[in-house]
């Protein structure tokens, strides 16, 4: 739990799900912290992973988007982990139920050095 009081005179409080070293894998981040929320989206709920950390904390490689290339699997980031998550658990829905017809919209958007990147 993290409480404080901003400028504006009321406290504050906010909690983490999940907090992780240097020596945690990618596939035990994404899934303890995301695989389930990719299910839940899925099932119509909307779904926030947000990465927050001092420069240097390991963010952009935690998300999967520091580089475009190819990156070894047990390297991949929540990104493309989420990507394939997505587009399986859809095929297999769609096998379940041929009918069933599937729009995603997703937003992508990165806040570096204060400056907004999607």
């Amino acid at each position: 739990l993290h409480q404080g009081v901003p400028e504006s005179g009321r406290p504050w409080e906010f909690t983490f799900d999940q907090a992780y070293d240097g020596a945690s894998r990618q596939a035990d981040i994404y899934t303890d912290t995301v695989q389930e929320l990719v299910v839940g989206f899925l099932d119509g709920y909307n779904a926030t992973v947000l990465l927050y950390g001092h420069t240097g904390s390991g963010k952009t490689f935690t998300a999967g988007t520091a580089s475009v290339g190819i990156v070894e699997e047990e390297d991949q980031g929540i990104i493309p982990r989420a990507i394939c998550q997505i587009f399986e658990e859809v095929a297999d829905r769609q096998s379940k139920n041929p009918g069933t017809i599937y729009k995603i919209l997703v937003s992508f958007i990165e806040i570096y050095n204060e400056e907004i990147k999607d």
